[in-house]
């Protein structure tokens, strides 16, 4: 190599480092599945964000209710949610939501729509990193004999978001887990855990409250596109 091209290529490299960065940024955004926040919202039929979204990703919402279904999800950056499954158990409604390749660069406030009272309206949302779709779902009911969980589900690929949700009777405190899940968020009558796998698995994600009271759950696994 001549002196004069490693001149050359150590002054372009210099000249444009905006380019590496952006390089990076893209490993970043597209480089796994990752909760990057949450937020709930309790006695409430909205939420909103602490920190700004990211152009890309997707957002999955939880909502539950007692005496009606969730028939829609919004905010106000116009992100497009879909109903992916939904538990309409009497007084236990609960139905899980994803925008996928949001609209990013602001705090969305997200509103869920339904006719029951605000005091029984419950939200559980995240903003996830990556673009993601829906792989698997289940639902399943609980009783205060019957542990809490989503029915299981065999994930069909190999890195996977699962997520489950349960909207509950009455106020509740988790006290063990029969699997590794992280809790995603809570309200005092709704509980969202999560755990990201590596590999294709079958789960169920079993817990049990400190409290004794019914809950409807849904549970979903996602996938990047």
């Amino acid at each position: 190599m001549t002196k004069l091209l490693r001149n050359l290529l150590l002054l372009a490299l210099f000249a444009f480092p905006a380019h590496g960065v952006l390089i990076s940024q893209d490993v970043a955004v597209g480089g796994g599945l990752a909760v990057i926040q949450t937020k709930p919202g309790n006695a409430s039929k909205t939420a909103t964000f602490d920190s700004n979204t990211v152009a890309g990703n997707s957002i999955v919402v939880i909502a539950g209710s007692s005496d009606d279904e969730v028939t829609a999800v919004s905010d106000d950056n116009s992100n497009t949610y879909t109903k992916l499954v939904s538990n309409t158990t009497a007084s236990r409604f609960v139905s899980i939501w994803l925008a996928n390749d949001i609209t990013g660069g602001a705090t969305p406030t997200i509103t869920i729509t339904h006719l029951d009272t605000i005091g029984n309206s419950h939200i559980v949302m995240a903003e996830l990193q990556g673009d993601l779709e829906v792989d698997q779902t289940n639902t399943n009911d609980s009783s205060t004999t019957t542990a809490h969980n989503g029915g299981g589900v065999t994930t069909a690929h190999a890195d996977t978001i699962v997520i489950i949700g349960t909207r509950l009777e009455s106020d509740y405190t988790v006290s063990t887990r029969s699997e590794s899940y992280a809790q995603l968020n809570a309200t005092t009558r709704m509980e969202s855990q999560y755990q990201i796998y590596s590999s294709t698995t079958t789960t169920g994600a079993d817990w049990v409250s400190g409290t004794t009271e019914s809950g409807g759950n849904a549970m979903l696994s996602l996938n990047e596109l």
